[in-house]
């Protein structure tokens, strides 16, 4: 039922990815330690830089290419797509870390943030709404925290 209402939603909703007039939303799992951080803790989490928070281990998700991702990066991570790239070949090679993982779906994010404590991720700002007024089944799972 509730992937019912997902998808009920997502298809009332315009699904512009990449319109700066729409903008977009970071959410957390609401049990997990990131619920009060701010973008550049966000932004740390992006980079590499914050791994681990109160013991949990943090698990940022990316969008895949396009406008959405361009413009979160752009807005809080403050890189291009292509220096976001350079910096994490340079993580991988250097550090031994894994690159955040990608995702194409809002529903598949959303379903990752409610059930990993440590996750991060963006969505279209459209999306607040179906968080917000429980149509999603997830109001007491995820927290928007910006930006």
């Amino acid at each position: 039922m509730r992937l019912f209402l997902i998808l009920f939603f997502l298809f009332l909703q315009p699904y512009a990815y990449g319109a700066e007039k729409e903008g977009l939303i970071v959410i957390v799992n609401e049990k997990g330690p990131l619920t009060e951080a701010s973008m550049e803790e966000v932004r740390d989490v992006y980079l590499g830089e914050k791994r681990f928070v109160e013991g949990t281990r943090l698990l940022p998700v990316n969008f895949t290419e396009g406008p959405l991702k361009d413009l979160f990066l752009k807005k809080i991570v403050g890189m291009s797509s292509k220096e976001y790239k350079h910096h994490w070949i340079r993580k991988v090679f250097q550090e031994g870390l894994t690159i955040p993982t990608t995702m194409g779906s809002p529903i598949a994010i959303i379903e990752f943030v409610v059930k990993e404590k440590g996750a991060v991720a963006y969505l279209p700002a459209s999306w607040a709404e179906a968080i917000l007024s429980g149509i999603a089944d997830v109001t007491d799972k995820i927290k928007i925290i910006g930006p």
